[in-house]
């Protein structure tokens, strides 16, 4: 199972993908936090999450791919220009019909690629009804996880809900196959 993250690990920082990088690191963190409770799983926790720094600081200057990943997290705008994206896009919402959005995909229309964070998509799109029902759908898929102590489930609930916040996985085919699987679980 380690060498299969570590494998992970790097292919993510190969493909220079930050979101999801941050991401999974996030939903491995809950996932151990949920499962494990005293301070000795914690105390083991922040030493991996020091040895990856520790791994990543020597790696830096000797790997240019780890070089070129790690410096996409030191630029000017860490959020690559999508900081822009969500003040305009909320700019938009603001000026149309607030109640029930603009129509499934409508964001597509300003951006080809997508606004990059699904909440937004979704309250631009489907406005705030669309909106407060994809939230309730979320939370309660997300304390089903929880209840039903399936670790991979809510590792791959939280990796997707994370992601959302800087990437569009609800609307990409592969990573929404991921998340209905990880539901019907």
């Amino acid at each position: 199972n380690i060498i299969a993250m570590v494998v992970s690990f790097f292919s993510i920082i190969l493909s220079s993908k930050r979101g999801i990088f941050v991401a999974i690191l996030l939903a491995f963190v809950i996932i151990y936090l949920c499962r494990f409770h005293d301070i000795n799983s914690v105390f083991f926790l922040l030493v991996i999450i020091c040895i990856v720094i520790i791994c990543l600081i020597i790696f830096y200057n000797q790997n240019e791919y780890v070089f070129s990943f790690i410096n996409r997290f030191m630029t000017e705008d860490v959020t690559n220009g999508r900081s822009g994206i969500f003040t305009n896009i909320l700019q938009l919402f603001n000026q149309k019909n607030i109640f029930f959005g603009n129509g499934t995909a409508a964001s597509y229309l300003y951006y080809s690629e997508g606004v990059h964070n699904i909440y937004l998509q979704i309250l631009y799109d489907h406005g705030y009804f669309g909106f407060i029902f994809f939230i309730i759908w979320f939370i309660t898929n997300y304390i089903l996880c929880l209840k039903s102590k399936a670790m991979f489930p809510l590792f791959l609930e939280s990796v997707f809900l994370i992601y959302g916040m800087s990437g569009n996985p609800l609307y990409s085919n592969m990573f929404m196959f991921v998340y209905v699987s990880s539901i019907a679980y």
